[in-house]
């Protein structure tokens, strides 16, 4: 237990936590030579790669 102000080892590791990963689909796709997640194909009105979710609140609200 560190009393004396310097964070431990195990707390100054930021762990990323946004999106699934590792997940059972991305090991099934690796397991068959596959990469984990696939590029992206299609193209905004700016000509850029499109964006895999609609930005915006959800349609149902019940």
């Amino acid at each position: 237990m560190d009393l004396d102000g310097q964070p431990s080892s195990s707390q100054s590791q930021k762990i990323s936590t946004h999106g699934p990963r590792n997940s059972r689909r991305e090991q099934w796709r690796l397991s068959k030579g596959l990469p984990a997640r696939p590029q992206a194909k299609g193209m905004n009105r700016q000509g850029g790669v499109a964006a895999r979710r609609k930005a915006g609140r959800s349609h149902r609200r019940r």
